[in-house]
Formats: structure tokens, C-alpha cells, sequence
């Protein structure tokens, strides 16, 4: 179905706990990565968010990091938009929204993660955070969260604070992703476990659009304003037209495991990350002949949970073995 894709494996480090998520950003020169841990271990689950720089020296002990811990296991983290990597989000396995200062030292040899705030909405685990994408002149003003809890809220951080705004009406089940739409940063989308792929805008109580698929959606990543890719439970990845909420327009199958988590590099080539330890890599899935490619690291354990583009050519997966990994990818070729 699909050929092996070509990638050198730049540098890895393991750290102390499952990789829940992963958010890049890029400041000046320097790239920094956000991970969510939770250690899935003892009655009471713990985690940290670490913020790590990675280097081009391939070696573990490169790898520059700083953590700050939390009596609950951190499932969702990003960064917030156009801060210039000083502040990020992260939502925990009780509920909560934290809400975080990160300090560089110049040298790139210390990384400080400092919490600021924290906020209680949902009445369980928080699935996912994504910070408001933006203007350049300006610095996000909200953030989206989703819960197994069935509901997705909305937060303003323009303020100087954290500030619950409202919760989106119930799913049926839960919420497994909140994704903002770069065309329109008052749109956003949600995945559920019943398999629906709801449609919001900022303001609305209501969605605008829906569409489902016929097993839980658990990823939902907007490619241009009025299309989205939905990953699902049957190791699958479809096309739609949020303007014709009925059929899917392509449906590709990556494998028999679920894909948990997508994303999109600034040249168009969708990432996904397989519960099979496995990444796919999707060129062109617009076209009449998308190139599909899988990757498997050397290093690696089931379940992605974590997905990061670097530019064009540098992906980063993390997941529950421990590892993030960084992957220099050489091209796709459709076989």
C-alpha cells in the first residue's frame, strides 16, 4: 500500500515519562519543543511539561531541557502564538488548564519552565490545548481545549490571564481533539469518540458544520479553509469538504492500528502517527495520486502521540516508549 520512506534520525533523547503531545516553535534561529509526560504509574498518574532544544550534534546529551512537574499526568500541550517562545499551555489528566512562562538562557544551556496559572473547566482528563493561530503583530487572544468530559471550552488568554469564556455544547462521547483553522483563526474543529467532526466558530454555542465518520475520529487538521483530514480508529485518514458536510472526497488506509494524532508540514505533507509506532507520511492527498510513505524508527515503541514539523524537512515524533525522536526526511517517493 505504501513504500518506506528514507529518513536519517538526527538525535534522539528519552526522558522520564510517555510523550502525551509535542508543539514546536521556532524563535529566531532556535527551535524549541514542548512535550506533555504522564508516567501512567501508581494510584495517582504525575507528569511534567518539558522544553526541550534540540541540537544538530546527534548525541542525547545535547539535547538542552527544562521541566516543570504536576501532580497529574499532562496530556495536551502548545505553545502560545507569537509570544516569541515564552509562554505555552498544557492540559492534565485532572482537568486543568496551566498556563506557563519558559526562559531561555542566551547561551541555549538552561531552559527555565515556570507556572503561572492554572484553571479548572472539565470534569475529566483534557484530550488536547490549541493556542489561537494569529497575525505576527499580534499574540493569540484565546485557546481551545477538549475533555473526555464531551465538551470542548474556550478560553481568553488576551487579558494578561486565563479566563473560561464557555464550554461547547455536549458531544455524545468524548472529545479527542481541538484543532484551529489557519484560514480562519475564529474557526476551529473537534474529533469525537462517536466519530463526529464537529465545526466551530469563536462566539457560537452552536457548530456550523459536522460531518462523520463511521468509527471514533480522533484527529481533525484543517489544510485550507474549507478542507480538513480526519484520522480515525480503522488506521485511516479522509478527506471532506467542510462545505459538503456529506461523504468523504478520499480515504486513505495507512494500516490496521489508529491513528491518534496528525500533522501538517509548512510544504503541505501530512504527518501521521500510528498506535503501530509507525509515521506516515502523506504527499498530495488533494491530488488524484497521493504518495504515501511510512517510517519506523530505529529507537521506538507503539502508541505516537506526539507529532512535530521543524521547516519543511525535520519531523519530530514522541510517544509512550519515552523517546522523542527527531527525523531528517529526504523526500517522498510514491512506490
Amino acid at each position: 500500500m505504501c513504500g518506506h520512506q528514507k529518513s536519517s534520525e538526527m538525535a534522539s533523547i528519552f526522558l522520564d515519562n510517555c510523550v502525551d503531545s509535542l508543539s514546536g516553535v521556532t524563535v529566531g534561529d532556535r527551535f524549541l519543543l514542548a512535550a506533555g509526560l504522564s508516567n501512567f504509574t501508581g494510584r495517582w498518574w504525575t507528569g511534567e511539561v518539558s522544553v526541550l532544544e534540540p541540537t544538530r550534534s546527534g548525541s542525547e546529551k545535547a539535547w538542552t531541557r527544562g521541566s516543570g512537574r504536576l501532580r497529574c499526568g499532562v496530556s495536551g500541550v502548545d505553545w502560545l502564538r507569537n509570544t516569541g517562545g515564552a509562554a505555552l499551555v498544557s492540559g492534565g489528566d485532572d482537568g486543568s488548564v496551566d498556563v506557563w512562562e519558559v526562559v531561555v538562557d542566551d547561551s541555549g544551556d538552561a531552559i527555565e519552565v515556570i507556572h503561572q496559572e492554572n484553571s479548572v473547566s472539565h470534569s475529566s482528563i483534557v484530550t488536547s490545548v490549541a493556542s489561537q493561530p494569529c497575525a505576527e503583530s499580534e499574540t493569540a487572544k484565546f485557546i481551545a481545549t477538549s475533555s473526555l468530559d464531551g465538551t470542548a471550552a474556550l478560553w481568553d488568554v488576551g487579558q494578561g490571564g486565563l479566563q473560561w469564556v464557555n464550554s461547547m455544547k455536549r458531544s455524545r462521547a468524548a472529545v479527542s481533539r481541538v484543532r484551529w483553522c489557519a484560514w480562519d483563526n475564529r474557526c476551529f474543529s473537534t474529533a469525537s469518540d462517536d466519530g463526529e467532526v464537529r465545526l466551530w466558530r469563536v462566539g457560537e454555542r452552536n457548530p456550523w458544520g459536522r460531518f462523520l465518520v463511521d468509527t471514533p475520529a480522533y484527529d481533525a487538521v484543517w489544510l485550507e479553509e474549507n478542507t480538513l483530514v480526519v484520522s480515525d480508529e480503522a488506521g485511516s485518514v479522509r478527506l471532506f469538504d467542510a462545505r459538503k458536510p456529506g461523504e468523504f472526497v478520499v480515504r486513505i488506509n495507512l494500516g490496521d492500528d489508529s491513528i491518534r494524532v496528525l500533522a501538517l508540514s509548512c510544504k503541505g505533507v501530512l504527518a501521521a502517527g500510528s498506535d503501530s509506532g509507525e509515521v506516515f507520511l502523506v504527499d498530495g492527498i488533494q491530488g488524484n495520486a497521493p504518495a504515501v510513505n511510512s517510517i519506523l524508527p530505529s529507537m521506538h515503541g507503539a502508541y505516537v502521540r506526539g507529532l512535530a514539523w521543524d521547516g519543511p524537512s525535520n519531523l519530530y515524533r514522541g510517544g509512550w516508549d519515552g523517546g522523542v525522536t527527531k527525523l531528517e526526511i529526504d523526500g517522498i517517493q510514491s512506490r
